[in-house]
């Protein structure tokens, strides 16, 4: 486990450099709570909808995660799901 001055320091010189953050549209939200509600989605899977909907919202191209097999079923196929260990910059 790192100390979090070290994880700081890893993720501002290693992660951010090369991606940019985007915010979950304002104007999407009340669809977003309703669309968990609809699917039943609760606990951690709320975290991984999210991210999800806001790379579609945001217009992603590639998502990075260990945790395919979560985000799976929440991309549209023109998101492009890879690995930590198979990304380039990784």
């Amino acid at each position: 486990r790192l100390d979090p001055a070290s994880a700081a320091r890893l993720i501002q010189e290693n992660i951010l450099p090369h991606m940019v953050i985007h915010r979950f549209p304002e104007k999407l939200q009340d669809s977003f709570f309703n669309n968990l509600a609809q699917h039943a989605i609760r606990g951690g899977r709320i975290y991984d909808a999210h991210i999800a909907a806001i790379a579609v919202a945001s217009g992603c191209r590639t998502l990075v995660t260990e945790n395919q097999r979560h985000f799976a079923p929440l991309l549209p196929p023109n998101i492009t799901l890879i690995s930590c260990r198979d990304w380039p910059g990784g």
